[in-house]
């Protein structure tokens, strides 16, 4: 039996009381505060992650898989998702953006909408080397960076960066997947 069917899916929309428009984080941090078990949950925003170190079971839609080191994950919005049995080492980022977020940074919402990884139907994970978890990794500090540093234009900075890392995901999952 599957642990999920036992859980009811958490609406994290209606658990927020103000909307999250981006939120970039290390995975260390984020299980620190919520353990090793991430129950089933839907969001209207678009979450990508890189597990650079460690492994976790996820179950994500139709899919459910083991992220191990050097896992690319990218979730579409309201797609139901969990996640267990994450190993103590792990190290990673996890960042989460809404059409908002763009959109109050002055860039058109089809930098979204065309990309084929933000579908529901794609498979949501796929497996980097070294090189290209590497280049994934670098994006991800640049954003928590300028997160953290509240620069001048770092919404737009971080926006581009997002761009970046949504093509740079998209040309690796070309590479091991036809999309419909």
């Amino acid at each position: 039996m599957q642990k999920n069917t036992l859980n009811p899916v958490i609406n994290l929309d209606e658990k927020f009381p103000h909307k999250l428009n981006l939120f970039v984080q290390a995975y260390e941090l984020i299980l620190e505060r919520l353990g090793n078990y991430i129950p089933p949950h839907k969001w209207s925003n678009y979450r990508i992650g890189l597990i650079k170190k460690g492994s976790a079971e996820f179950n994500c839609g139709i899919y459910k898989f083991k992220a191990r080191e050097n896992t690319l994950l990218v979730i579409p919005p309201r797609v139901i998702n969990s996640s267990s049995n994450w190993t103590a080492d792990t190290k990673g980022y996890f960042l989460l953006f809404n059409l908002d977020f763009f959109l109050q940074s002055h860039f058109p919402h089809k930098y979204l909408t065309n990309k084929k990884i933000l579908q529901p139907c794609i498979q949501p994970h796929i497996q980097l080397s070294i090189k290209q978890a590497d280049a994934v990794e670098e994006i991800f500090k640049i954003i928590v960076l300028e997160k953290e540093q509240n620069q001048p234009h770092n919404k737009e900075l971080i926006a581009l960066k997002i761009i970046e890392l949504l093509i740079l995901s998209e040309r690796m999952y070309l590479k091991v997947y036809d999309f419909p």
